[in-house]
């Protein structure tokens, strides 16, 4: 009898300490890709609404989630989301567990709006979706939720030995550094601030003379240990710089500072005949990243700028 009291003693205590199995949920559980420019954090959009966000700062940008094996859904899709500008639209498109396309729907919000329910109408659960900017209004994107999902069979806990600790080892991150994580194609620098600065375009990119060999893939623990800091802007000294709809041709200085060329005389004086070829248009969305210096009046405002070696 003593014998059966401890076994059963063992049972119960084995059962106390098994971790407790893991419930289904209805948000999407993993990034499988996304746009590499003009989408800012977008593994935030992974897990429940937390107010962190992905940021849609142009036409075209998008990331795909996986709902997960055995979490497809069904009916339809929430979005939490919060628009910017009037007009934001965002397009869902849903996919099988195959990628195979299976239905899509859209809608134009104004501010104000928090939630949006994509309508689905498939007759087989969908895996995968895809969110989408078909348009220049930006917008930010916190969570997805399906409307209902195929729950997995709940598995009976297994008592399991506990693993050995293994040594943490000191990640060697260190200022001017680039990284990414596995999952997404967005690059950070590293700066002097201990932010991680994400690049809103590839020419913005190469102006500061990095080289995507250069780039660093981390985990997402040691990408979460950097808050997000400002965007990066073109490196100072490297090109000139204008709003499609405005006129007006601007220097970029050190410190994402902008000095207007108040004539086309100076321009040629200080950059040459060709220095329209030296022009890139900056979207309206990135603008915002630079402030505005004093007018250019002569060749030597313009001296020692080519000294700043990293963006912050």
């Amino acid at each position: 009898m003593k014998k059966l009291t401890s076994i059963l003693a063992l049972t119960a205590l084995v059962l106390a300490l098994a971790p407790p199995a893991q419930a289904a949920d209805m948000y999407a559980n993993e990034l499988v890709a996304n746009s590499l420019f003009d989408l800012i954090a977008p593994q935030n959009a992974v897990g429940a609404p937390d107010q962190l966000y992905a940021d849609y700062r142009d036409v075209g940008t998008y990331l795909k989630l996986d709902m997960g094996e055995g979490e497809e859904g069904y009916d339809g899709l929430t979005l939490f989301i919060y628009p910017l500008d009037y007009g934001a639209t965002v397009r869902v498109t849903f996919y099988s567990a195959d990628n195979v396309v299976l239905g899509t729907d859209s809608e134009i919000f104004g501010p104000g709006v928090t939630e949006w329910t994509a309508a689905y109408f498939g007759s087989e659960s969908f895996r995968y979706v895809k969110i989408e900017s078909p348009e220049t209004e930006q917008w930010r994107l916190d969570a997805v939720q399906a409307t209902s999902i195929s729950t997995p069979a709940v598995e009976e806990p297994v008592a399991e030995p506990e693993p050995e600790e293994e040594p943490v080892v000191e990640d060697e991150i260190e200022s001017n550094d680039l990284i990414k994580l596995a999952s997404s194609d967005s690059v950070y620098v590293v700066g002097d601030d201990g932010k991680r600065h994400p690049f809103p375009n590839e020419v913005t990119f190469l102006s500061w003379g990095y080289s995507f060999d250069d780039v660093e893939t981390v985990d997402a623990e040691v990408m979460a240990s950097y808050l997000i800091g400002g965007s990066v802007t073109i490196k100072s000294g490297t090109y000139l710089v204008k709003l499609q709809t405005v006129p007006k041709i601007y220097a970029v200085a050190p410190d994402h500072t902008l000095r207007w060329i108040y004539t086309e005389e100076l321009a040629i004086e200080i950059y040459g005949s060709s220095w329209a070829n030296e022009v890139i248009d900056v979207s309206d969305a990135f603008w915002p990243d630079y402030v505005e210096g004093e007018i250019i009046n002569s060749s030597s405002d313009v001296e020692g700028w080519e000294t700043e070696t990293q963006p912050f």
